[in-house]
């Protein structure tokens, strides 16, 4: 096989390629370019042309460096007449020094292959990633709630440090409570799930739920910053044989008072409940309300099939956006990397926690928890839970060096979440204020 010189505008990476690099390797592998041109002549890229095009098989990372050095041609073995296993066995063997596998693309795309026959060195948890040490969690005991609370002795209007977080025993209606928690500081997000319509019962008796609800919102509303988002989670519920929609003179008050109805998500809890359902569908699935007025964009932290690849946009020079007057302007996306990242669609896919909690009968995870900090809150952002429940928002922020400031009325309750909490990282430094305040 003959190597040619091809303008690199012919030459396509691939989109499914199952290697990565680290910025350091990266930089590397550039310099060793750089400084020593001739190597990529003695290891020019491989590239197959069965659809059409030339897409590199072997040499991705060599292509990337390539156009980080403004190259206009690059040195091609063009493979004719491959088929597609024969150019996912050729990606596979041709791996350099300076690349890493990615693990998760080959999980997805490349597992029925003889990968290990053909030298890639599979980790034992290959096929099921473990889960990532620093996300950790306790078990929230929320059946030796009362047992609990006799070591921790939460009374009404304790005010609690757990480390950067703050836990105050008190009424998320009332300003002075959501005053307390904050201490003069703005939330950057409103996240929590309240216990649904009036027939649940949450220690406090019988409620009006809708009083509950506006009386919580609007205090939220102005511990918030004007930019940031309010997620609420509810879920269904079914009176004298119909779907109850008491949600809707809630989110009528809200629109009211400036938040309106900004987006309206699926909580998808993947395995329906067991029973009969009179009929229905068995229940899997739940809301979440999304509250804003001109919020601040969502973080993009869905991995895309092109993330630490390197793929690059194909378009040409000046074909990108047209002005109002019809021309064509100068921008062009060609050469630059297609986004590896993006936001999360509309449909939550996670499990809830295990064991109920009063108004719940499968109350959000921390994997929900997270999801959804990671998407509307940055490191070191404060998110405000008023109904913090047995501790979830706060395990979540935690994990992901976020500031909770949660609010639980019950007083057994803040004890589940005291120990949660002083189980699950006994790092922190747990503390009662002793003049009330912080």
């Amino acid at each position: 096989m003959k190597t040619e010189l091809i303008s690199i505008r012919k030459v396509k990476p691939n989109p499914e390629n199952p290697r990565t690099i680290k910025d350091a390797a990266f930089k590397r592998l550039v310099k060793s370019l750089e400084d020593c041109p001739d190597l990529f002549n003695a290891r020019p890229l491989l590239c197959s042309d069965r659809t059409g095009e030339l897409v590199v098989l072997g040499g991705n990372m060599r292509l990337r460096a390539a156009k980080e050095l403004k190259y206009k041609e690059v040195p091609v073995i063009i493979m004719k007449g491959l088929t597609e296993e024969q150019e996912r066995e050729i990606a596979i063997k041709d791996n350099g020094a300076f690349g890493e596998w990615d693990y998760d693309a080959l999980a997805n795309d490349w597992s029925h292959l003889p990968l290990a026959d053909w030298g890639v060195d599979i980790p034992d948890d290959f096929v099921a990633p473990s889960e990532p040490e620093d996300n950790r969690d306790a078990e929230p005991q929320i059946d030796k709630a009362e047992e609990l609370n006799k070591v921790w002795q939460v009374k009404t209007g304790d005010l609690w440090q757990i480390g950067e977080h703050r836990l105050l025993c008190g009424d998320s209606t009332k300003k002075e409570d959501v005053g307390r928690i904050m201490g003069g500081e703005k939330a950057d997000l409103c996240f929590t799930s309240p216990p649904y319509a009036a027939q649940r019962e949450y220690h406090i008796g019988d409620f009006d739920w809708l009083k509950l609800m506006t009386g919580v919102s609007e205090q939220a509303i102005s511990a918030c910053r004007e930019n940031a988002s309010i997620l609420v989670n509810l879920g269904l519920v079914h009176v004298d044989g119909k779907v109850s929609r008491y949600w809707e003179p809630w989110i009528d008050w809200m629109e009211e008072n400036g938040q309106p109805l900004y987006g309206w998500y699926v909580w998808d809890k993947q395995n329906g409940l067991m029973g009969d359902w009179h009929g229905r569908l068995a229940p899997a699935h739940e809301w979440l309300f999304h509250f804003a007025n001109k919020p601040a964009r969502a973080n993009k932290t869905a991995a895309t099939k092109y993330s630490e690849s390197g793929v690059t946009h194909y378009k040409k020079d000046k074909v990108g956006l047209r002005k109002k007057d019809g021309k064509l302007n100068g921008f062009t996306m060609a050469g630059q990397s297609v986004n590896a990242t993006k936001v999360i669609d509309s449909v939550i896919r996670c499990q809830p926690q295990r064991g109920g909690i009063p108004g719940h009968p499968a109350p959000f995870s921390v994997e929900f928890a997270t999801i959804l900090a990671e998407v509307y809150s940055a490191k070191n952002g404060i998110i405000l839970d008023p109904f913090l429940g047995s501790g979830t928002t706060m395990v979540a922020c935690q994990n992901l060096s976020r500031k909770c400031r949660g609010i639980e009325i019950s007083p057994a309750y803040c004890a589940v979440i005291l120990e949660r909490m002083k189980t699950a990282f006994p790092e922190l430094k747990i503390e009662r204020a002793e003049n009330g305040n912080i």
